[in-house]
């Protein structure tokens, strides 16, 4: 690989690199990473789905919380590409940010508790 080729490999990896502290700066392990664009069963991406705004991607088998009005939830139980990205991440449930950042993540209802309380309505809605 020649020098040009080198320098695009290190500039898309400052491009995927986390998010430094903010809204979520005492969140859980996977606050500040980028989230995958899962396919869901329907072969529509998650985007075109929630739109522009934050969602709640939850194993509901493994974990109780109260829905927030206005907060899209998506199931792993209803979506197997949301149910591989959970697992993958070895984590129950994840709160993603409109620009499809990791804002909080919870392995329990108590972690769950704390994303709750920092589930942010869109200024957009």
């Amino acid at each position: 690989p020649g020098a040009a080729e080198n320098n695009r490999s290190s500039d898309r990896k400052s491009i995927l690199s986390r998010l430094g502290p903010g809204l979520g700066r005492d969140g859980g392990r996977h606050t500040g990473m980028l989230f995958p664009q899962p396919e869901l069963e329907n072969g529509q991406p998650m985007d075109d789905r929630v739109g522009y705004q934050s969602v709640l991607l939850v194993d509901d088998d493994e974990i109780t919380f109260e829905q927030m009005e206005g907060l899209p939830v998506l199931r792993a139980a209803d979506e197997p590409q949301i149910a591989s990205s959970l697992a993958r991440l070895g984590t129950k449930a994840v709160l993603v940010r409109p620009d499809r950042y990791v804002l909080d993540s919870a392995d329990n209802s108590g972690d769950m508790h704390r994303l709750m309380q920092g589930a942010l309505p869109s200024p957009l809605g």
